[in-house]
């Protein structure tokens, strides 16, 4: 059914420019970010053996290349420009049903108005109200199976041998080296001198340390955090990088997510934003205080192992820094649920 006449305008020409002229295909339509498409590329296998195939998926150019580290499983792959992608979305919300050939928005943000991912993942704080994690709502929102499997994405050696000749000619140091990622986009990021004391502390230790320039949706950063050396990773390269590296540190962003739920053999250290209570950040509105959000625990993409730590920009001491840096287990604990 369409939302509305204007809807009903932007719903026929997506049917015209995303269903295969040839025959009938299931479409995955990815507006977001890294974190969000990758759920939905990890459980193109699994959403082919449940539904059939063959299955379309749409993203946005950002997201082509990990797209097609999914290959195996994706029949047809359409890529549009970002914005384009995201206007055509928005006015789709309410439109069409979850159906073979028919555009199928894979948010749980697009589906029930968008009511229902904060409810559920809150309910996790309920004992015996159950809940559902980040991953569990993917599944959900498809229609799959509550066990099944997020798959990791095939690195082609082509793109092996390229990340490694990058990663030679930026100096990273095999298993000695720690890259960075401080920017967000939905989760608060940390100030820069939360960050540029964790740098002191890794170097003092002997990693050598790398901050990521990619940015966030904003656009990218200028320079690397003060002591450390520049580095570009890419949804591409990341995994090599990260693995050749030895150790990444970062908050609860797209990349991470990716990195964890595709078990990159290298220590994951996250750090969870613990600001005072009721500040909002993003377009979302929620509060940063809400450990909900930022936990990788209630991402539920993997089960670890994985060291997790809250800081607050306003009390954190360089103890604490370097108990993060040493991923020392009595540092500032990570966010458990009751």
């Amino acid at each position: 059914m369409y939302a509305s006449t204007f809807g009903s305008d932007y719903w026929k020409a997506a049917l015209d420019y995303w269903r295969d002229p040839t025959e009938k295909s299931w479409i995955l339509v990815n507006p977001a970010s890294i974190g969000d498409t990758w759920c939905t590329l990890a459980l193109a296998n699994a959403f082919k053996r449940v539904h059939g195939g063959p299955l379309t998926v749409v993203v946005h150019e950002g997201q082509e290349a990990m797209a097609q580290m999914y290959s195996d499983d994706i029949d047809r792959l359409i890529v549009w420009e970002k914005q384009r992608l995201m206007r055509f979305c928005i006015r789709l919300q309410g439109a069409g049903h979850f159906d073979i050939d028919e555009p199928i928005i894979a948010h749980p943000l697009w589906h029930g108005a968008g009511r229902t991912i904060f409810p559920l993942m809150e309910r996790l704080r309920q004992p015996g109200k159950g809940g559902l994690t980040f991953a569990d709502q993917w599944r959900l929102m498809l229609r799959l199976p509550w066990d099944s499997e997020m798959r990791a994405p095939r690195i082609s050696d082509d793109d092996r041998a390229e990340a490694d000749r990058y990663a030679d000619q930026m100096g990273v140091a095999a298993g000695t080296s720690v890259i960075l990622f401080p920017d967000n986009n939905t989760n608060p990021p940390l100030p820069d001198t939360v960050w540029a004391a964790l740098a002191h502390a890794l170097s003092s230790k002997g990693w050598k340390v790398f901050t990521n320039l990619a940015g966030n949706s904003t656009g990218g950063r200028s320079e690397p955090l003060p002591g450390t050396h520049p580095i570009a990773v890419t949804v591409k390269n990341a995994i090599p990088l990260v693995e050749r590296a030895g150790r990444y540190i970062s908050m609860a962003n797209g990349m991470q997510v990716m990195l964890l739920g595709s078990g990159v053999n290298a220590q994951h250290t996250f750090l969870i934003h613990d600001a005072p209570l009721g500040e909002k950040w993003g377009s979302l509105g929620y509060p940063i205080s809400d450990m909900l959000m930022q936990s990788s625990e209630c991402a539920g993409v993997a089960p670890g192992p994985f060291f997790e730590y809250m800081v607050n920009p306003a009390t954190f001491t360089q103890e604490d820094i370097q108990k993060i840096a040493d991923n020392d287990p009595s540092a500032i604990p990570r966010f458990y649920l009751d």
